[in-house]
């Protein structure tokens, strides 16, 4: 096998595994923002750990849920949202501290302190039950935010939106590892569900030139139509991100927010569309999908040892479609530029031979 040959086989490679880990990073953020709603239950579970104690006692998690401003945010009783800003946080806990019936103009630094210190109950709650709480870490921590703070209820404030953002943070890295795993996840299923086994693929290249050349023509043809497709993923992203990230309490936005979430579902779906498209066209090229699965082998445990083998070829699709379409976009770029950059080298020499032999026969004695 040359190294051109070679070269040509790897950018096959890439390119398959380049279009299935954006179909897959499709699926797994539909499945992630719609189906399982992943996002808003991270959410919930970090509020929680914040809220709860090892007390046990749960009243300021269940007091936060159930306020007014968390239930608006919700777009179904039973659906949390997905995201809360800092401000909502603050509001919220601030909101419960002071306790029931607040007046205008009325000083609520005495109450918050007060409620802190278990001297009055929450809304609803026992004096015994609320005082518990008091003990426990949690309460514990907003006294120091509220000593922090001097009593500035402001100050007091910005001190639990910090305590929010930096939890936040630590969320993002949460979300970002379960994602992970469940595009891998979403890579198998694909793996399965198309037969994109990488030894088999990785054979049959090997075995037929033309077809690895058409491959490869379909990889350029898909970069000229998409050269700018990282920049088009990271603003995709962005969108989805700033989109989460709005203040969605503002009643005078929620029709924009609505179209907005609408938009980029429909833009997703037609993403998807277009990429299973390149897809079937890529599986009739190499005869993948489930349907072309052939039990290879004369004897059961033959056939046995060659399944064991597609199952060997589709975790190893997998591994690469969570590697993400940025990693093997930015692979194939390279590799095609390392295609062009490589010169014929028969050719050139039968040229330069050439021009020998006629200089030869001009200059006899040369």
């Amino acid at each position: 096998m040359t190294g051109s040959v070679a070269l040509d086989i790897v950018i096959s490679l890439v390119f398959i595994y380049l279009l299935y880990s954006l179909l897959a990073t499709i699926l797994q953020e539909i499945l992630a923002a719609q189906i399982i709603r992943l996002r808003a239950g991270m959410l919930k579970k970090a509020l929680t750990r914040m809220l709860d104690d090892d007390t046990g006692t749960a009243l300021l998690s269940k007091q936060f849920f159930k306020a007014p401003l968390i239930k608006y945010l919700q777009e179904q009783a039973d659906k949390f949202p997905s995201y809360l800003s800092s401000k909502n946080f603050s509001e919220v806990v601030i909101d419960i501290l002071r306790g029931e019936s607040p007046k205008p103009g009325e000083d609520f630094r005495s109450k918050i302190n007060s409620t802190l210190n278990g001297d009055i109950a929450l809304k609803g709650e026992s004096l015994d039950d609320t005082k518990k709480l008091s003990d426990g870490e949690t309460f514990q921590y907003l006294r120091s935010l509220w000593a922090t703070s001097q009593g500035d209820i402001e100050k007091f404030k910005l001190g639990l939106e910090q305590w929010f953002d930096d939890t936040m943070e630590r969320l993002s890295g949460w979300y970002k590892k379960k994602t992970q795993i469940l595009l891998m996840a979403v890579g198998l299923l694909l793996a399965v569900i198309f037969n994109v086994d990488t030894i088999v693929i990785v054979s049959k290249l090997s075995s037929n030139p033309t077809l690895t050349a058409q491959v490869v023509q379909q990889a350029a043809n898909f970069l000229k139509a998409h050269p700018d497709l990282k920049r088009e993923l990271e603003e995709q992203q962005n969108e989805i991100d700033k989109l989460i990230k709005t203040d969605s309490t503002k009643l005078k936005e929620k029709a924009s927010l609505e179209k907005a979430a609408t938009d980029a579902n429909k833009a997703l779906k037609e993403q998807q569309e277009l990429l299973i498209a390149e897809a079937n066209e890529l599986n009739s090229l190499l005869g993948m999908g489930i349907q072309n699965y052939e039990w290879r082998g004369d004897d059961f445990l033959c056939r046995v040892g060659y399944f064991l083998l597609s199952v060997l070829g589709w975790c190893i699709t997998a591994l690469a479609i969570s590697l993400g379409a940025p990693f093997w976009f930015d692979l194939l770029n390279k590799l095609m530029k390392l295609r062009t950059s490589i010169a014929p080298a028969p050719a050139e020499d039968t040229g330069a031979k050439k021009k020998a032999d006629d200089k030869k026969q001009i200059n006899p004695k040369g």
